[in-house]
């Protein structure tokens, strides 16, 4: 009914000629405009969402408003498109995060191709995650994962017969990034991270989690709560509950990014305002009244998180995982190297 009868049987002959069943695995997500498929390590492929056969279950991701109008005379599905509200160059706001904008695809073969009776395929969906905020931190957008599925090539299933998974993200103006122009960093940055151990990799897994939460935080409050929970799960998990966690804190944070005095010193402060920030937000449910200092100008602690605070935390994880593994940190802050 929905390719026709003579790609139906074209597909079937495909399939029993063939010694495997070969399968794709999705991971839908929005946050991120693909504009050309980009192959990362690991098997995975960034596509756009136009690269995924089409299917009810397809047109709805790119569109969670569609409504079903059968199709034009060209044969083009006729249904909603999404709204553009703000346009600034290659940035893109929308309001709705299930709009899903890219996919991580995954191809892999499974033998034997016919079962007597239906199995759940072992599936790659943490890894996939792992890679959407990896995205996340490299871009300092909120990535939001849509839809996760398994299908045979190259029909995408519907939703009645087929088991996926699916996200509910609140409604709110949010910016996508672009794939345009990025393609060499998003590549490089998805080989560091799937060169890391996997020690490393499950010990970065709740600062990004956590640092995605702030980049699509509305308000700048919880903004500062998980931000501040990124950083202690990156920066301080060695360290026991009486320890001097806010030294720690921002000594840490600061020779971990800083390369000279003056950027130390300048780090150590801003560290210590996000720490600040996070505590009194916790505590009272709102931020700090004074004022935080960056570079000698002073901001609104509401400010200083949203257009400060979230790329520092970002850029500590991203070190983290250029440099391969979590810093030694007694002899890098007395300057002994590691």
């Amino acid at each position: 009914m929905h390719i026709g009868s003579i790609a139906a049987v074209a597909e079937l002959r495909a399939f029993l000629d063939s010694q495997y069943c070969e399968l794709e695995e999705y991971l839908a997500f929005s946050g991120l405009e693909a504009a050309a498929a980009i192959s990362l390590p690991g098997g995975v492929d960034l596509i756009p969402m136009t690269a995924v056969p089409e299917s009810v279950l397809a047109i709805s991701l790119a569109d969670p408003d569609w409504i079903y109008y059968g199709r034009n005379a060209k044969g083009h599905v006729r249904h909603k498109t999404v709204e553009t509200l703000i346009k600034f160059g290659t940035a893109t706001w929308h309001t709705n995060p299930h709009v899903a904008m890219a996919a991580l695809r995954i191809r892999f073969q499974r033998s034997p191709k016919v079962l007597a009776t239906p199995v759940d395929f072992s599936n790659s969906l943490a890894k996939l995650l792992n890679i959407v905020r990896v995205l996340a931190a490299e871009s300092c957008t909120a990535m939001f994962p849509v839809a996760h599925w398994i299908s045979a090539t190259p029909t995408t299933p519907l939703w009645n017969y087929f088991a996926w998974s699916e996200w509910y993200h609140q409604k709110w103006l949010r910016l996508f990034a672009t794939t345009r122009g990025n393609e060499e960093r998003i590549a490089a940055r998805a080989a560091a991270w799937e060169a890391l151990p996997e020690a490393v990799k499950s010990k970065l897994t709740i600062p990004l989690d956590r640092l995605n939460r702030a980049l699509a935080a509305p308000l700048s409050v919880d903004c500062a709560i998980d931000l501040g929970l990124s950083l202690e799960a990156l920066l301080l998990s060695d360290l026991g509950p009486n320890e001097q966690l806010s030294l720690a804190f921002r000594l840490r944070g600061a020779w971990l990014l800083g390369t000279t005095p003056a950027e130390r010193k300048s780090l150590v402060r801003q560290f210590k305002d996000i720490y600040r920030c996070r505590s009194t937000a916790v505590h009272s449910g709102a931020l700090p009244s004074d004022k935080c200092q960056v570079n000698g100008e002073k901001l609104s602690s509401d400010e200083f998180i949203t257009k400060h605070a979230r790329s520092i935390t970002a850029s500590a994880i991203l070190h983290v995982i250029s440099r391969g593994k979590f810093p030694e940190w007694g002899p890098l802050i007395i300057g002994a190297g590691e």
